[in-house]
C-alpha cells in the first residue's frame, strides 16, 4: 500500500480531521484491495448507501465493499480468466455475496448433477436445493461437499452466480430422449466378405507384388 492510498483512505473513513488508526488503514485496505486508487472516492460515495443509526464505519464499508465486489464481479466473469486471488477470498465472499440466495446451478465436475442448484443459507452455510431434510428445509452440505463445490467453483468461476433451473423430471425426461436417440439410430450395416471374394483379392495382391 502507498502513502498516497493509505492518506486517502484514511481521509474518506476516518474521522472530521481524517484520522484512521494505522491498523484500520491497513485491514481497510485489504478489504477494498479490488478498488483501485481513483475508484475509491466513488466507492465512499456508495458506501454512503449502507450507513444508518447505530451503523459503524467499519460495518457500512464491510456490506458496501460485499455490495461492490458482486457488481464488479458480474461485470467482467464473463470475460475470462480469475476475478479472485485465492480460494479463501472467493468463498468468503460466495458467503457473503450470495447469503440467502442461490449460488450456482452444478454441472460436470461439480459432484452434483444438473438439475441441483446449490444455496447460500443466512448462516453461510451450502444448502443443495434437490434434497429436503428431515425439517423440511434444504440438506446442508458437509465439509467435504462443500470443499468440493467450492473448488468446481474456483476453477469455474463465471459458474458463480449463474443458476439455470430445471426440474429434475425435465432432467430426467432428457436422459430418457437421448437414450431412445441412441437405441433407434440405425446402425451401420457389417460388410461381409465371401470366401470367393477373398480369393479375388488375394490374387489380386500377389499380382501387385510381382
Amino acid at each position: 500500500m502507498t502513502s498516497k492510498r493509505a492518506k486517502l483512505i484514511a481521509d474518506l473513513f476516518g474521522d472530521a480531521k481524517g484520522f484512521l488508526p494505522q491498523a484500520k488503514i491497513i485491514k481497510f485496505d485489504r478489504k477494498l484491495h479490488f478498488i483501485p486508487d481513483d475508484e475509491l472516492i466513488n466507492f465512499a460515495i456508495f458506501v454512503d448507501n449502507f450507513r444508518a443509526n447505530f451503523v459503524s464505519t467499519e460495518l457500512a464499508v464491510h456490506k458496501a465493499s460485499i455490495a461492490w465486489q458482486r457488481m464488479t464481479f458480474e461485470r467482467v466473469k464473463y470475460v475470462g480468466g480469475s476475478f479472485f486471488r485465492g480460494l479463501d477470498e472467493m468463498i468468503s465472499f460466495c458467503r457473503e455475496a450470495y447469503r440467502g440466495e442461490a449460488l450456482c446451478s452444478c454441472e460436470d465436475g461439480s459432484g452434483y448433477l444438473p438439475f441441483v442448484v446449490i444455496t447460500v443459507d443466512d448462516e453461510g452455510n451450502l444448502r443443495n436445493s434437490a434434497s429436503i431434510n428431515e425439517n423440511g428445509v434444504f440438506k446442508r452440505l458437509d465439509s467435504s461437499e462443500t470443499s468440493q463445490i467450492y473448488s468446481w467453483l474456483f476453477a469455474n468461476q463465471h459458474k458463480i452466480g449463474d443458476v439455470k433451473r430445471i426440474s429434475r423430471e425435465d432432467y430426467e425426461r432428457g436422459i430418457a430422449r437421448e437414450s431412445m436417440n441412441a437405441l433407434s439410430a440405425p446402425k451401420q450395416q457389417e460388410i461381409t466378405i465371401s470366401d470367393k471374394s477373398l480369393k479375388l483379392i488375394e490374387k489380386a495382391i500377389k499380382r501387385i507384388s510381382k
